[in-house]
């Protein structure tokens, strides 16, 4: 399994017993094109361990960045309307708004504050999904400016709703799906441009 971590691409296997582990590391440090074997135990289950490693071509191992690369590339044109991108005032940074969950990053075409980014991309030199999805937004002239508050008084208090009664046999709203239709309303209040 391909996993990218703060030490960059990596192989690792699935979790196994510590003499297993052991043993299989001493075969792919014999084996000439692997390199780097490592036996960690999990952070998760306790008493089981795994086997990191890496090929020892060089241009194998950069294959396996550019994969990881690739597949956040193409996470973030599969998800893209998903997202809401929002131009930071001071014209640093973007606010990297996912419509369905209300996870906010700051990115740049650079880099970005989601751990994805802070835990494996930037080690590996490649950027997450999240610095794609805002150069998306700008190709498609998407992005939308901060707007400030206005100085206009604020509405009067809404009376809290009444209890939602559940029949039985009819599906309740789940928190995803109230959380997803609470952030489209909110996302209405964003000019189009």
């Amino acid at each position: 399994m391909l996993s990218l971590n703060r030490d960059g691409a990596t192989y690792r296997t699935k979790l196994m017993s510590q003499d297993r582990a052991r043993s299989f590391a001493r075969c792919l440090e014999a084996h000439p094109a692997f390199t780097g074997a490592l036996v960690e135990e999990s952070s998760r289950s306790r008493g089981k361990f795994l086997v990191r490693y890496v090929p020892a071509n060089p241009a194998r191992r950069q294959d396996m960045v550019q994969s990881q690369a690739d597949a956040r590339t193409a996470r973030a044109e599969e998800q893209v309307d998903n997202y809401m991108v929002i131009r930071d005032p001071s014209g640093r940074f973007y606010w990297v708004l996912n419509l369905l969950t209300g996870d906010t990053y700051e990115t740049t075409l650079q880099g970005c504050d989601c751990p994805d980014f802070t835990y494996r991309c930037e080690a590996a030199g490649i950027l997450c999904k999240h610095s794609s999805i805002v150069k998306l937004h700008l190709e498609r002239d998407q992005v939308q400016e901060f707007a400030a508050p206005s100085a206009a008084p604020l509405p009067a208090p809404v009376p809290a709703a009444a209890p939602v009664l559940v029949t039985a046999g009819a599906p309740a709203e789940t928190d995803a799906e109230r959380t997803a239709r609470v952030l489209r309303n909110r996302a209405k209040d964003f000019p189009e441009d």
